[in-house]
């Protein structure tokens, strides 16, 4: 029954797009009828979508799970001002300390260009995470090309300690 829905095919978008935010993805726990039953109860269904005044679904505090008891239903404008208020905080001194080895790493490359190159990585990539810009922090992968890369000179635990 849920298939020919009319907004399964939003629910489904919304999950896979869930997928692919920061790295690893965001997980997203709810059923088809809990996703509905949310936004039903909030009596915004009809006017979520794109733009700064239409609603959408956003995790509290933007951590954890899309799950029954951490969402709810709020503009695309209150949504966008929570994560600006959040990206200003989220540069903590675990993301602060990978810099170092990292700057490292591009000088044993001469640029960031050859990181990214010798990595699998765009040149952006090594940028944002050179300069903290990396708002989930650098991934294991990016860690371990790295090292792969500088051949254990930075090591993917000096870039993660606390998963490495």
């Amino acid at each position: 029954m849920s298939k020919d829905h009319p907004y399964y095919r939003a629910y489904c978008d919304h999950r896979d797009n869930a997928r692919w935010r920061g790295s690893g993805g965001v997980p997203f726990n709810l059923t088809f009828e809990q996703w509905l039953t949310i936004w039903q109860d909030s009596g915004h269904l009809p006017n979520r979508g794109h733009g700064g005044d239409k609603y959408c679904m956003a995790r509290n505090g933007d951590r954890g799970a899309y799950e029954v008891g951490n969402v709810k239903i709020i503009t695309n404008r209150e949504n966008a001002r929570e994560g600006a208020q959040r990206d200003r905080s989220w540069r903590s001194p675990v993301s602060k300390k990978p810099a170092k080895t990292i700057e490292d790493a591009v000088k044993l490359f001469k640029s960031e260009r050859a990181l990214a190159d010798a990595c699998g990585y765009s040149q952006h990539a090594i940028w944002k995470a050179r300069t903290n810009r990396l708002r989930q922090g650098i991934s294991p992968k990016m860690a371990l090309a790295i090292d792969k890369a500088t051949k254990g000179r930075v090591k993917a635990c000096e870039l993660l300690p606390e998963l490495f």
